[in-house]
């Protein structure tokens, strides 16, 4: 026994302590590229991660999770960074109610798209298109809510439209979601992970915050994709528009009378881009849906563009497709989906274009949403006939 004990406290051999030095000068260099390769990534992108909100320390700091919906909400009257939350636990401020009755008042829905929490708030959509509107109709008042959040799905607005809309009495609603994802994926995930185990240790951190990993593993789900011709698991067109009646009939059960103002909800990905550009400014369905590669993902794009376009024309709603003009423009999107500053700018006074044509001399919202109606185009794709299982 005494000799096992000696054993135990004596030095490893000098082979044994070769290969540790080894493995550590490994271990060490792997460590030191992974920080060089992350600092080096960020350094590129710089703009884009500095401005890039933390979801996951918002949402542990001042949200939590709707268990019927899965999706967070935040608390009343608090603030974080640069945004604060009003007594309805949405970004922005406080607006008297019930609303004047020589104000117009706009409803902003939508999800982190709309909700522009990269930014302060002058600098956010709603802010932005109300103030370019102002501009634009100097003889009426206006102020907004947004109804916005991270990940916020058609259904889950109509519940916030229930609970809200009869206090602020929005005279119009401005609706920017239903992303094909929501179409797609059975499940919905958040931008980001929801905050971070208790007893994670540094590297699991490192690994878990890293814009370099995710942006690897983006690309390599791409790849496996666009190589393997895999079908993906949704593929029938009359799949995808069943699934898209059921996003948005309850927002039009909710919103009733109340004029809305539809628009296309696009990414950054425009047709013909580069191989890079798709993967980089896809929606998140190459990495959530297996088979998916960036030419179906456009695809799909354009068909769930399109099955909005319809469904506004059938529901009386007015659509809009703005940021299908915008999206080929330099510096638009600050990253794969989120408006930068610049397009934050160029949007708010698109959108408020659109606004100012239905705004009547005493300042009202006309109902008849087809007095300006753009023409009613097909669906790209008619269900049931097509399938996007195709290579490519």
């Amino acid at each position: 026994m005494a000799d096992i004990r000696r054993g135990l406290g004596a030095a490893p051999p000098p082979g044994r302590r070769d290969e540790v030095f080894f493995a550590l000068a490994v271990l060490l260099s792997v460590i030191l590229a992974a920080v060089v390769l992350e600092a080096a990534y960020r350094a590129k992108y710089t703009e884009t991660i500095s401005t890039r909100v933390d979801w996951s320390a918002m949402i542990d700091a001042v949200g939590h999770h709707d268990a019927q919906a899965g999706s967070p909400r935040f608390r009343p009257n608090s603030d974080h960074g640069q945004m604060q939350f009003n007594r309805f636990g949405l970004r922005g401020p406080d607006v008297p109610t019930p609303a004047p009755p020589d104000l117009v008042r706009i409803a902003f829905l939508g999800d982190s798209k709309v909700m522009s929490a990269n930014y302060a708030e002058e600098q956010s959509l709603p802010a932005q298109t109300v103030a370019r509107l102002a501009d634009r109709v100097p003889a009426c008042r206006f102020d907004y809510v947004s109804i916005s959040g991270p990940g916020y799905e058609v259904p889950f607005l109509a519940r916030l439209w229930t609970e809200i809309a009869p206090q602020v009495q929005p005279a119009m609603a401005v609706l920017m979601a239903g992303s094909p994802a929501d179409m797609v994926q059975t499940a919905r995930t958040l931008p980001d992970r929801i905050g971070l185990p208790v007893e994670q240790d540094a590297v699991g951190v490192f690994l878990d915050r890293s814009f370099l990993l995710r942006a690897v593993e983006r690309n390599l789900a791409y790849v496996a994709a666009w190589v393997t011709r895999s079908p993906i698991q949704v593929t029938a067109a009359d799949v995808l528009e069943q699934r898209h009646r059921m996003l948005f009939d309850p927002l039009l059960d909710a919103v009733r009378e109340t004029p809305v103002l539809a628009l296309g909800y696009r990414s950054g990905q425009s047709r013909g881009a580069a191989l890079d550009q798709q993967v980089r400014l896809s929606d998140p369905l190459p990495a959530g849906t297996p088979g998916m590669t960036g030419p179906k993902t456009q695809l799909i794009s354009e068909w769930n563009v399109a099955a909005l376009r319809a469904f506004a024309a059938e529901a009386g709603w007015r659509f809009a497709d703005p940021v299908a003009r915008l999206a080929t423009q330099k510096g638009v999107f600050l990253d794969k989906v989120h408006f930068s500053q610049r397009g934050l700018s160029l949007l708010g006074d698109a959108i408020a274009a659109e606004i100012a044509l239905l705004i009547t001399a005493d300042c009202r919202i006309r109902k008849s949403s087809d007095l300006f109606d753009e023409p009613r185009l097909p669906l790209p794709i008619q269900p049931a006939r097509q399938s996007f299982s195709d290579p490519g």
